[in-house]
């Protein structure tokens, strides 16, 4: 008799083990998962503050007769990556007489309207 309520109480023991086990698994995937999304995440966000963080060159006296003025700007090409890509636009002629503020808001709105947009 008392083997068989030992062998009862075991059963219900290792019973409640195998489900509070594979509870503990599932969860941990469900953990495991959404670490991977919140990872990816945070690389996009990162990639989005440094594309607004950018950080114009204003190249003077460019081209044939050296007239013109470029700006430069250097920008990760995706999220996951560490490889940066310039970027050259043509902002302005050097007979303009911009300062260099106004060559530098240029440059970064041409840079949103054509790279980041796209």
């Amino acid at each position: 008799m008392k083997n068989n309520s030992i062998q009862l109480k075991l059963d219900k023991l290792k019973k409640s083990y195998k489900k509070k086990h594979n509870l503990l698994t599932r969860k941990q995937s469900e953990l495991q998962s959404i670490e991977v999304e919140i990872n990816t995440l945070q690389k996009e966000i990162d990639f989005f503050d440094k594309s607004l963080a950018i950080k114009p060159q204003i190249l003077y006296n460019q081209g044939r007769d050296k007239k013109y003025i470029y700006g430069q700007v250097y920008h990760f090409i995706s999220p996951q990556s560490d490889k940066k890509k310039s970027y050259r636009f043509l902002i302005g002629k050097m007979d303009e007489g911009k300062s260099r503020k106004e060559l530098e808001q240029t440059c970064i709105q041409k840079f949103m309207e054509k790279v980041i947009e796209d």
